[in-house]
């Protein structure tokens, strides 16, 4: 059985960055979604991650307006969803491949994390929306490529979701620290006025 939840710790913690993507500052201006490179708290893993074909930001938000599937998908596109893979560097400084995977974001995430033994990563929320969408902490596996998907309600209480800075696309649920263990998927995650919580992803 698999399930989640949130324990309370005190603020002190050490905390490894996460890497941010493409995450505005408190804003609803993205800049273009391109391929990023995520590094593990030790630097021996990278997650590359490459956003599916994006035409422009006009052409997204009319096709989001207008209902329509893959919104600003250009017609001819090869790439139509995003996809990570993960390396790790040799003691030569080589990187090489270790496992791949789709993603389950509909252009790219927002933000991610990686493990230093490159077995899991998780990615946070999306390209053009933080805290919206079945989606906001989606947790993969090289076993088992995505394991689980989660939304901000799933996560916290109503209440407490609409207390949030919320502006027309987002709703900024989460700083931008997070500790990943290589344990389990355990995440010490800092959300605003609220302090550190434990999200532990039993497998």
């Amino acid at each position: 059985m698999r399930h989640i939840f949130w324990k309370f710790i005190p603020a002190a913690l050490f905390f490894f960055s996460v890497s941010i993507l493409s995450y505005p500052a408190m804003a609803d201006s993205w800049p273009p979604p391109r391929q990023e490179t995520v590094y593990s708290p030790d630097g021996n893993t990278r997650l590359v991650i490459t956003p599916r074909d994006f035409d422009d930001a006009l052409s997204y938000y009319e096709d989001k307006v207008a209902n329509k599937d893959n919104p600003g998908l250009p017609e001819k596109s090869r790439r139509k969803e995003p996809f990570a893979i993960i390396e790790t560097k040799g003691k030569d400084g080589i990187w090489s491949l270790q496992w791949q995977a789709p993603l389950a974001n509909e252009i790219s995430p927002a933000s991610a994390a990686i493990s230093n033994d490159g077995k899991h990563f998780v990615t946070f929320d999306n390209w053009g929306s933080i805290g919206y969408g079945d989606d906001v902490i989606a947790v993969y596996s090289k076993e088992k490529q995505l394991l689980r998907t989660y939304s901000l309600e799933e996560l916290l209480p109503d209440f407490y979701s609409r207390a949030f800075y919320t502006t027309i696309s987002s709703r900024y649920w989460r700083q931008d620290d997070v500790a990943i263990d290589d344990e389990g998927f355990n995440l010490n995650i800092t959300i605003p006025e609220r302090g550190t919580e434990l999200f532990q992803y039993d497998k």
